[in-house]
Order: C-alpha cells, then sequence, then structure tokens
C-alpha cells in the first residue's frame, strides 16, 4: 500500500483517485473473464467440486478488488468518516464472501453426494457448513465494528454448557447420526430391519432422527441414538437381492426327486422369483412326520418377499395334490384312564376327515 501511494506522488489528488478506481475495476473485470474461463476449462461436468467452488468464489473476488480500490481512494482523500467507511466496506466483504462460501460449501456437498453413495452425509452437514460460517461472519463483523467479544467467548462457553446438559438427547442423536453416516449402515431407499421388529425402506436421514416407510405405508420416525446403539439388519446391502427361504414339509415314503423337480418347476415359473442366482432345494432333515426340505429362492427386492411366498406356497398346494403327494400335518393320540379301566383312546388327525389339535 505504501508503495502505490509513492507511485502516486507526482499526480494530483484527483488523478490519484481516478488511477486508483480505474485500476481496481480493470483488475476486477480481469479476474471476472479469467474466472469464467478457469471454470470452464478446468472440468465441463456441470455438478463438478471444482467447476462450483470457482464459480461461487470469483464474483465475490472482483467485487472485494472493487471494494478495496473505493476504501483506497477514500484513504488517498482523507475522509473525515474514513473509519466508518472502512467498516462498511469490509462489513460488506465479509457478507459476501459468507455467501459464497455458505452455497459453495452446500452445492459442493450434494454434488458429492450425487457422485459418490458414500458421501449421504451431505444433508446434515449442509446445514452444520452453513451455521460454522455464519458465526465466522458474525465475530468478523464484531471485530471490523471495534466491538469486544471476550464477554460473549465467555457468555458463549458458559451456555454451550447448559445447552449441552439441555440438550443431551439431541446432541446424542446427531452424533449418532454422524456415527451411522461414516459407518455406511445405510442410506436412502434401503430396507432395514430393526432389533425391535420395526421393518421398512428409509426415506428420510435427518440431523435427529430417521424416518421409515413400513410395508403397510406407515411413517416411522426413530432417533438416530438409538439406531446408533441397536442392531440394524439392512437386506438391502451389499446387494438389492435378497434371498428367501421357504420351508416345506412332505410325507414320509413320497419320492424324493419328485420333489426336488415339482419344486424346482415352480420357482423357475413363480413371478418375481430371480433366475441368478438359481434356485435351490435343500434336504433339510427328518422330522418328526415328515420330510423336511427348503426352497431358497432370490428376490428383488425385500418388499417383494411377502407376495412371491404367497405364489410359490399356492402353488406348491396345488402342484403337490395333482402329483398325490402328502402335507402331514401334527397328529395326537390320546388315552383317557378311570383308574384301571381303559375309558377309550381319541386319535386326532388319525385320518384326513379328522381335525388336527
Amino acid at each position: 500500500m505504501q508503495r502505490l501511494a509513492e507511485l502516486l506522488i507526482p499526480f494530483s489528488l484527483p488523478v490519484q483517485v481516478l488511477i486508483v478506481l480505474l485500476g481496481s475495476v480493470a483488475t476486477a473485470k480481469v479476474i471476472e473473464l479469467t474466472g469464467r474461463w478457469i471454470a470452464q476449462s478446468v472440468e465441463t461436468t456441470p455438478g463438478s467440486i471444482r467447476r462450483i467452488v470457482l464459480r461461487e468464489i470469483y464474483a465475490p473476488l472482483y467485487v472485494s478488488v472493487f471494494l478495496f480500490g473505493l476504501l483506497l481512494s477514500f484513504q488517498i482523500i482523507g475522509a473525515p468518516v474514513l473509519s466508518i467507511l472502512e467498516s462498511v466496506v469490509l462489513s460488506a466483504i465479509i457478507v459476501l464472501w459468507t455467501r459464497a462460501g455458505i452455497h459453495a460449501g452446500s452445492e459442493s456437498l450434494e454434488a458429492a453426494k450425487q457422485r459418490d453413495d458414500q458421501y449421504e452425509f451431505a444433508p446434515v452437514f449442509k446445514n452444520l457448513w452453513s451455521a460454522a460460517v455464519v458465526v465466522v461472519a458474525v465475530f468478523s463483523l464484531l471485530l471490523v465494528w471495534n466491538v469486544d467479544i471476550t464477554p460473549l467467548l465467555a457468555s458463549a462457553g458458559v451456555l454451550g454448557v447448559v445447552i449441552g446438559f439441555a440438550a443431551q438427547d439431541a446432541i446424542a442423536n446427531f452424533v449418532g447420526g454422524v456415527a451411522l453416516y461414516f459407518d455406511d449402515t445405510y442410506k436412502i431407499g434401503d430396507f432395514i430391519v430393526l432389533e425391535s421388529g420395526e421393518k421398512g425402506s428409509v426415506s428420510d436421514i435427518g440431523i435427529r432422527s430417521t424416518t421409515l416407510l413400513t410395508p403397510d405405508r406407515v411413517m416411522i420416525t426413530i432417533p438416530n441414538a438409538v439406531l446408533n446403539s441397536a442392531q440394524v439388519r439392512n437386506e438391502s446391502a451389499p446387494k438389492r437381492h435378497k434371498r428367501v427361504r421357504i420351508p416345506i414339509e412332505v410325507e414320509y415314503g413320497t419320492d424324493t426327486e419328485a420333489v426336488e423337480g415339482i419344486l424346482q418347476s415352480i420357482a423357475a415359473e413363480s413371478k418375481g422369483v430371480l433366475s441368478a442366482p438359481p434356485p435351490t432345494v435343500l434336504f433339510q432333515g427328518f422330522g418328526d412326520s415328515a420330510l423336511q426340505y427348503e426352497l431358497h429362492i432370490f428376490v428383488s427386492h425385500p418388499l417383494r418377499e411377502p407376495r412371491v411366498i404367497d405364489r410359490i406356497n399356492r402353488e406348491v398346494y396345488r402342484r403337490f395334490a395333482e402329483a398325490g403327494i402328502g402335507i402331514p400335518f401334527p397328529q395326537r393320540e390320546i388315552t383317557l384312564r378311570d383308574g384301571d379301566e381303559s375309558l377309550g383312546t381319541v386319535r386326532d388327525g388319525s385320518t384326513p376327515d379328522s381335525e388336527p389339535e
């Protein structure tokens, strides 16, 4: 600044002011044109983070250059209200950069989220980033206007302790939400099952809570602190498709190859069953009154599971009936005695016409 003042000494006062103003305008224009060229040439992708940052900062940069030139011209003139003008100009610069910082940070986080699913923390940190930038701007404005911020800092410390005790749950939910994001436990659209039994698709992830849309089309809001401390089963990860196990029992004496052939045929023909990975039939063991099988299939989404199981169970019942394959049901035999004399025997489920217990 002193070197510039020495260079302007040979000129008259009006010429000095004119040189400073024209120089600041020319420099601002060069910065504006250079910034636009860099933003277009560095990366042509519309949502690129570098392009977003350059687009947001070059405008306040060339405006700041012009305002500094205006401030310098005031100093040359020796305006009596110079201190107030300096504060006004610096305040305008702070406001410009605050706006640019908020927009650049928010749009960069949103662009990162769209480019990679691991940046699902963007909705939370956009608000956090904006709040941090605003706080820094407020303290900068107070310093520009020569306001003693020492009492404010002391009060802020006490207030922070009070808020910490009063908002323990809110802070726990926020920390829990951040931990869930970085652990990549789930993201929007995933189907999760909680330890308590609730299940549904993640429709929203907020700072305080996560919202689920259940299969019954009911919205459930769960605090992030609860999710962070509980077991969460993500049935949409690492792949969207899910394996479904369908237990099936047939009576003893049934041809095992016939049973396996029918089940494979049903799985291949059923709507909603994926062909890859292929369905499999496993002979699990020998039950009390039945041969135990398990049909393994894959569905494209956990929400399709109930409908697919319904179709397969209906078709199994029909095809087994056509093939003469019996499906056993529980049977009980009860003997009634009065002293040493037998009063009779009741068999439940001994014939097809009897009712199971």
